[in-house]
C-alpha cells in the first residue's frame, strides 16, 4: 500500500470536497493558486455532479491574480483536450468519475467557450456585477461610477473648491494678507492648477523642488514647500514616516 504523505492528503481534500467549506492557509509560493486551479477542473469534470463554468464563482483581489487564474485554468483545459492519457490529472479525474477521454474532452471544450462568461475576476468586478443586474433592489443608481481613486478626488475637488476659495477671499478673511502675497505674483488658475496635485497623488517634495521645477513655483508657495521639506527631514531623522499628502484645501494656504 502506498503512503499518501500528509501535505499530499490535505492538497486532495481541499481539491475534491465539495460539501463543506475549505479553508487553505499557506505561505507564498507553496502551489495554493494550483490547488484552486484544480479545485475548479474537479467542479467541471465531476461526474453528474459536474457545473458548467458559467455557473463557477473564483474572486480574487487583483486584475492580475485574475487574468492569471484564468489564463492557468484556460491552459490546464487545453491540456486535458491535447493530452494522450499520461497526465496524472487526466488519470485521476478519469478514475475518481468514472469519465472516459472522450466526455473529458468535450466538458473541457465547452467549458473553454465559455470561459470569459465566468465569473472569474475580481471581487469589485463581481460586485459590479450584481449591482448592475439589480440596481433597483440594491438601492443604488443604475449609473453609478466607480471609485477608483484619482478620479473620484478630482470631482470632490470640483464641488468643493469654489466654497473654501470663496471663505478665503472675503473681505475680512482671516488669511487675508497671504492671499494678497500670494495673488501678487501668481494668479487664481495657477493655484488651483498646484491645488489639484496636492489632492490627487501623494506629493514627493524632492521631485516638486527640482531645479527646473523651482522657476514656475511662486515664491510665496516656494517657500512654504522648502518649509514643509524641512518638517519632513526632520521627521525622517526621529525615524518618523517621512511622506504627506494634503487632502483639505487648508492645508494648502
Amino acid at each position: 500500500m502506498k503512503l499518501i504523505p500528509q501535505d499530499q492528503r490535505e492538497r486532495i481534500r481541499a481539491t475534491t470536497t465539495f460539501d463543506q467549506n475549505i479553508v487553505v492557509t499557506a505561505g507564498a509560493g507553496t502551489g495554493k493558486t494550483t490547488l484552486l486551479i484544480n479545485r475548479l477542473l474537479h467542479l467541471l469534470m465531476r461526474g453528474t455532479a459536474a457545473i458548467p463554468v458559467t455557473a463557477l464563482v473564483a474572486l480574487t483581489f487583483t486584475n492580475k491574480s485574475a487574468n492569471e487564474m484564468k489564463t492557468r485554468l484556460r491552459d490546464a483545459l487545453e491540456d486535458l483536450m491535447s493530452d494522450e492519457g499520461t497526465s496524472d490529472t487526466l488519470a485521476d479525474l478519469m478514475t475518481r468519475y468514472g469519465l472516459s477521454k472522450s466526455n473529458i474532452e468535450t466538458r473541457s471544450a465547452a467549458a473553454l467557450q465559455d470561459l470569459e462568461r465566468s465569473e472569474i475576476g475580481t471581487i469589485h468586478h463581481f460586485a459590479t456585477t450584481l449591482l448592475r443586474l439589480y440596481p433597483i433592489e440594491a438601492d443604488v443608481d443604475p449609473q453609478f461610477r466607480i471609485d477608483v481613486g484619482g478620479d473620484f478626488s478630482q470631482l470632490l475637488f470640483e464641488s468643493l473648491w469654489p466654497t473654501w476659495l470663496a471663505s478665503e477671499l472675503v473681505m475680512h478673511a482671516e488669511r487675508k494678507d497671504l492671499w494678497e502675497n500670494v495673488l501678487g505674483q501668481s494668479s487664481l488658475a495657477e493655484i488651483e492648477t498646484l491645488a489639484r496635485l496636492f489632492v490627487s497623488e501623494p506629493i514627493h517634495f524632492s521631485n516638486l523642488l527640482e531645479k527646473k521645477q523651482v522657476q514656475k513655483i511662486p515664491p510665496p508657495i516656494l517657500e512654504w514647500l522648502k518649509s514643509l521639506e524641512k518638517t519632513a527631514s526632520a521627521r525622517k531623522k526621529t525615524g518618523a514616516k517621512n511622506s504627506a499628502s494634503y487632502s483639505g484645501m487648508a492645508q494648502f494656504a
